[in-house]
């Protein structure tokens, strides 16, 4: 990992908290930042991420993750508001990284390319912390994050191996569990207040025993992804 490594534009926050394992300080520093927001933006408002558009991301999927689900649910009771579009439970999911690759030949290359790689890996678990957001989502803070960077990292050398052109590196990182999209311009304070009043939840236990290769699009105000290969921590 590179702390001091400046940071994409669109990286919320812009600096990794002072502790990558203390999941107090995690929490801590991802409410700063958002405490510091006027004015949320329309998350859709991506003239690159046109309807119908097809990336390649790694992810964290939660299919079976009840806890998380309830959570979510209960979260998402107190936050049904105009300005945000709430993602469904069969949508979470944390963003590890985006790769670009050739044809099919080629994401088979960093499917067994990481698969060699994460057997090294062992399956691990993360805190899904106290709500809190960004300048255009409505997400919980993580942690640790160390688990989660030493596995993009991975995942970015599996790339790297096959020559699999990598978008998002360990650095550029933020971890987190996004619940909630903002559909447009909208003050910060009102929702912040909402969200404010879930942050004496208790945490939940995420389990990550593997890491997932999807093909996302976009389709209106919603993402979707089809599954191409699920990869094994620890093999």
């Amino acid at each position: 990992m590179h702390p001091s490594a400046p940071a994409a534009a669109s990286v919320f926050p812009a600096d990794q908290p002072p502790s990558l394992t203390d999941p107090q300080v995690i929490a801590d520093h991802d409410w700063k930042a958002f405490s510091e927001v006027t004015t949320m933006v329309n998350h859709w408002d991506r003239p690159a991420w046109a309807p119908g558009r097809r990336r390649l991301y790694w992810f964290i999927t939660m299919d079976d993750a009840r806890s998380v689900h309830a959570l979510t649910a209960h979260c998402q009771k107190h936050l049904s508001r105009p300005e945000l579009d709430l993602t469904p439970v069969d949508g979470l999911h944390i963003t590890l990284s985006r790769v670009a690759v050739a044809d099919d030949k080629e994401v088979e290359s960093l499917v067994a390319s990481a698969r060699a790689l994460c057997a090294e890996l062992e399956p691990f678990a993360l805190q899904v912390l106290p709500l809190a957001g960004s300048r255009g989502a409505v997400r919980f803070s993580l942690a640790p994050w160390t688990p989660i960077l030493r596995l993009t990292d991975v995942l970015v050398e599996a790339g790297a191996a096959v020559g699999a052109e990598v978008r998002t590196t360990a650095d550029q990182l933020r971890p987190h569990l996004g619940i909630g999209y903002c559909n447009q311009e909208a003050p910060a304070e009102p929702l912040r207040k909402v969200i404010a009043g879930l942050r004496n939840l208790e945490s939940v236990e995420l389990a990550v025993p593997s890491v997932e290769l999807v093909e996302l699009r976009r389709d209106g105000r919603r993402y979707w992804w089809t599954s191409l290969a699920r990869v094994r921590l620890g093999g």
